[in-house]
């Protein structure tokens, strides 16, 4: 079978408020055979507008844009286009932020000091309809997402209820009557 002489283009459009970011993400992105960049938005209203205008493979999302954050700007085009994939690329690795653009519809997050070879990587993985988290930022988010589970268990006394006081003197009948499936009225 021949191998097609033309093989589609990853159709990117790339948001970030500062425009040596935006060239430089533009030259990384143009130089890959697989790649076009189809918009360059340094805010995220002209980012709503040209990912529902242009309707991108791929959108590259700064969080930190003056008019709205990121976040708001992806939840916005994620509510108008459900089948957007959003790239988030930024300075910040905190998981509330992390977990916050991946809430709003984000499916890649990596961080700007990333190689370029890690950013041409999630590109193409989230054009694959997969999602694409460095090591680094998954490990730390699954970590905060646990902690904060550890934090919202209940404990004694917290919901209001305790657990019930058992005396060394009452532990054989509590035991045999947890054993039997007795309630606690039949402890005694």
């Amino acid at each position: 079978m021949p191998i097609p002489d033309f093989v589609p283009k990853i159709r990117v459009l790339v948001v970030d408020d500062h425009p040596m970011m935006n060239e430089s993400m533009c030259l990384a992105l143009e130089a890959e055979e697989d790649m076009q960049v189809v918009g360059v938005a340094q805010n995220g209203r002209a980012a709503i507008e040209q990912a529902l205008a242009l309707k991108p493979d791929v959108i590259v999302m700064d969080l930190f844009l003056p008019d709205m954050d990121g976040i708001r700007a992806t939840a916005e085009i994620a509510q108008a286009n459900p089948t957007a994939r959003v790239l988030v690329i930024t300075s910040s690795a905190e998981n509330e932020h992390v977990q916050r653009a991946i809430e709003a519809g984000a499916m890649a997050y990596i961080v700007k000091d990333s190689s370029r070879e890690q950013f041409i990587l999630g590109v193409r993985t989230l054009a694959s309809g997969r999602v694409f988290l460095p090591a680094e930022i998954g490990e730390k988010l699954v970590r905060g997402l646990q902690e904060n589970k550890r934090q919202s268990l209940p404990r004694p006394g917290r919901s209001g209820q305790s657990l019930p006081r058992v005396s060394a003197r009452c532990w054989p009948c509590w035991a045999k009557a947890w054993a039997t499936g007795k309630s606690r009225d039949a402890w005694y």
